[in-house]
């Protein structure tokens, strides 16, 4: 496995192992997503693994070097290179209510099922990427053709943020636990993100870098998050999801 894949593993054990702590009263509890509750949030989670499960190799004709542009074999047409992270999280805000619909349709049933149902997509996602081997490779997600790694690093944005929604949502328990590792990747992916949307990217990474870690990923993700005043470089390029 790669270090990507170890990562997403990891914290993936992790959050599983607390989600397994809840029962049915906590899966109906409003979640601090609006309209959504504790088992949609869960049920998006089998999403994220099946995500992982449905993808597939994106290998040229030729062989050609991953990120360059591919031929086809087709005279007159060529394949595009690689999408990056910042064009893969920017088609979230367009798709929003179609992943709010498959979370709810998952989340409509007990624990026990839920987490079969995690359990099952999980299990999918670690035999693909087994398959797909250690390389980083272009793989086809349902958005396009994607780095593998910039692939895995969406999905533990989705994992990091997620817990801390979870947490949130359930204030009387002890949240799941973010491995110091998946927090410093996803700290590291967003902050480039950053850096790319910033019109002033110094003063907004600056600004970024002051804040703590876990407040900072809310403000990316366009969570509430207790901080004081923040600079205007860094308020007009969230939220970054």
């Amino acid at each position: 496995m790669s270090g990507s894949d170890l990562t997403y593993a990891a914290q993936f054990e992790v959050l599983r192992v607390w989600i397994g702590t809840l029962d049915d009263d906590d899966l109906r509890t409003a979640s601090n997503l609006p309209g959504w509750t504790v088992g949609d949030l869960i049920g998006h989670l089998v999403g994220t693994g099946s995500s992982i499960a449905g993808l597939t190799t994106a290998e040229s004709p030729g062989g050609s070097p991953v990120g360059e542009i591919i031929d086809s074999g087709e005279p007159g047409r060529q394949e595009p290179p690689p999408m990056t992270i910042a064009d893969y999280v920017s088609g979230y805000t367009g798709s929003a209510d179609q992943i709010a619909e498959m979370a709810k349709d998952l989340a409509r049933t007990t624990v026990s099922d839920l987490l079969d149902a995690l359990d099952a997509s999980n299990a999918a996602a670690q035999l693909n990427l087994d398959r797909l081997g250690g390389s980083d490779l272009v793989v086809t997600s349902r958005r396009g053709p994607i780095l593998l790694s910039h692939f895995l690093d969406t999905r533990l944005i989705e994992l990091v943020v997620h817990s801390g929604d979870l947490a949130a949502s359930l204030p009387d328990r002890r949240g799941p636990m973010v491995l110091p590792m998946a927090q410093r990747r996803v700290l590291s992916v967003l902050r480039e993100l950053l850096t790319q949307r910033s019109e002033h990217p110094i003063d907004a990474l600056t600004a970024a870098s002051a804040l703590p870690a876990a407040d900072f990923i809310r403000l990316a993700a366009g969570r509430d998050a207790s901080t004081p005043a923040l600079d205007p470089a860094l308020i007009e390029a969230l939220p970054l999801l």
